[in-house]
């Protein structure tokens, strides 16, 4: 039986005080995760660990990673990106590599956002 895995769809945007933040909305349980993944975004260096720990994940420089706050956490490997919701129940799962793109591209994002804001 194929594994069936969240589809991740998103965009960056400006806030109304023209902060980057990220918009998931591709199922229910992920419209729940928005705030904790904005939550992540929104502590720079914390957020930018998640990414370069990601990345290690997938050149298989680390065995797996873990990040999240209280509520949600996301615990991956190589291929899955497991979520948890209070560190017990599992809501679902990514393909490690969807999730590390995901947060990439907002990277990218906000760096070229802050880039040509101090230019």
């Amino acid at each position: 039986m194929k594994k069936k895995y969240f589809e991740l769809n998103y965009h960056a945007h400006l806030d109304e005080l023209d902060d980057p933040m990220l918009e998931v909305d591709s199922v229910p349980v992920l419209r729940q995760l928005h705030d904790e993944i904005n939550f992540i975004i929104m502590n720079p260096e914390y957020f930018d660990e998640v990414v370069s720990s990601l990345k290690d994940v997938l050149d298989g420089k680390l065995r797996g990673y873990s990040f999240g706050y209280e509520v949600y956490s996301f615990s991956c490997d190589k291929e899955e990106c497991d979520v948890y919701e209070w560190l017990r129940k599992k809501l679902g799962v990514f393909r490690t590599i969807d999730m590390y793109e995901m947060l990439r591209y907002f990277q990218h994002y906000r760096d070229d956002y802050y880039s040509r804001m101090n230019s």
